[in-house]
């Protein structure tokens, strides 16, 4: 059995632009502090692109997605599953460059924290 590796969510936001929405929390690794992706979720409301909610989650640094399933109980964790490539273009462009601001707003603080 392979070891699972510890992640910690450090960062999370929500946005919506037109009729697309989405939120995402960014995770690094406990072990090394890595940046290790983003778990996210979209979907748009009342007019196209016709999106339902889809979780996702997307490797760092390539922007992989990749399916994923969440268990919750008293350790919650996180299973990927095979990498999609069959994103809708319309959600999969929404979230690459809505998560390619995230980490630039998420880098600005931490340099102003520094």
């Amino acid at each position: 059995m392979a070891e699972q590796e510890l992640v910690e969510k450090i960062y999370s936001r929500t946005t919506s632009v037109g009729n697309i929405s989405m939120w995402g929390t960014l995770h690094v690794s406990r072990q090394t502090g890595k940046i290790k992706g983003w778990l996210t979720d979209s979907w748009s409301q009342g007019g196209p692109p016709y999106l339902h909610p889809k979780l996702y989650w997307l490797t760092k640094p390539d922007y992989k997605f990749h399916h994923v399933r969440l268990n919750i109980d008293y350790r919650s964790t996180i299973e990927l599953g095979p990498e999609e490539t069959d994103v809708e273009p319309e959600r999969a462009a929404f979230i690459r460059t809505t998560l390619g601001q995230w980490e630039q707003d998420w880098l600005e603080d931490q340099s102003k924290k520094s």
